[in-house]
């Protein structure tokens, strides 16, 4: 009873400990060689977007917007 805790709790702590150490050992390699992770692309696509509603926000405050259709300026 108490060594099947004892191994139980060894392989627990291994594993766990092999999982950090793994987990810090990529975040080093990523930051050393400037890799992007999934979170830095998505924020940079979400700062693009931004920029590019923005850009068209003030144009259609400018009216430099013309209607396809018929040609007139939206206002």
């Amino acid at each position: 009873m108490v060594l099947g805790f004892i191994l139980y709790e060894t392989v627990d702590l291994l594993w766990n400990f092999g999982g950090m150490t793994y987990r810090g050992s990529k975040f080093v390699y990523n930051w050393y060689y400037d890799i992007l992770t999934p979170d830095d692309i998505e924020i940079n696509e979400l700062k693009k977007l931004n920029n590019r509603i923005a850009h068209l926000e003030k144009l259609i405050q400018n009216n430099h917007i013309t209607a396809l259709d018929d040609h007139e300026k939206i206002s």
